[in-house]
């Protein structure tokens, strides 16, 4: 009897170990649920669920920092290159005088040479104050002899149009009396000045 008083313990022990399990499974599968439900509750209101943050874990921090390091990464791309591009004018107008000196950024502006002449640096012919000093001196000189020219020529057109009115009034006197003032009148001998196309009419 004691035989089967252990047989029936060990089978008693066995469905009980079974029962256990089946009900630790049980609790699992209720738990899994419970947790389903809980993260479509917080999914509904926009919530993270606690237990996400602790699924992603290191690794998944590790990925969403890539991720936006990428995102910014790509919009300084295309900002850059919308710079380099001189889209609007930004890069040439505001960017270029406020970066043209910082190392490496600067090399993303556009090429501003294009559109700038170069700027020649003219050679200064003097060494010394004195040596300046001289040569404005000899300026001024020059200066007053082209002004002393000026008049002089001021005078001479003077003169040439007081000739030249000289010589209008002279053109109206002989085309009122029609060539003959000086002259009088010659019949016999024809001189070159007393043509028809002088006025002479020889009838």
């Amino acid at each position: 009897m004691a035989d089967v008083a252990e047989t029936q313990e060990t089978q008693e022990s066995k469905e009980d170990k079974k029962a256990a399990k089946k009900a630790e499974k049980e609790a699992k599968k209720e738990a899994k649920k419970a947790e389903k439900e809980a993260r479509k509750e917080a999914k509904k209101n926009g919530e993270v669920y606690p237990g996400d943050e602790e699924r992603l874990g290191v690794v998944g921090g590790l990925i969403m920092g890539f991720v936006v390091l990428l995102i910014i990464l790509i919009w300084l791309v295309i900002f850059a290159f919308l710079v380099k591009m001189d889209v609007g004018g930004f890069g040439s107008t505001v960017l270029f005088p406020v970066l043209k000196d910082v190392p490496y950024v600067n090399r993303i502006l556009p090429g501003i040479e294009e559109y700038i002449p170069a700027e020649e640096e003219e050679e200064i012919p003097y060494k010394t104050v004195e040596e300046a000093m001289e040569r404005i001196k000899e300026l001024e000189v020059e200066i007053e002899e082209l002004k002393k020219a000026g008049t002089e020529n001021g005078d001479y057109i003077k003169e040439l149009e007081a000739a030249s009115a000289e010589l209008a009034e002279y053109k109206a006197n002989e085309a009122e009396v029609g060539g003959q003032a000086v002259l009088g009148r010659q019949d016999l001998i024809t001189t070159p000045w007393l043509t028809e196309r002088h006025g002479y009419d020889p009838t």
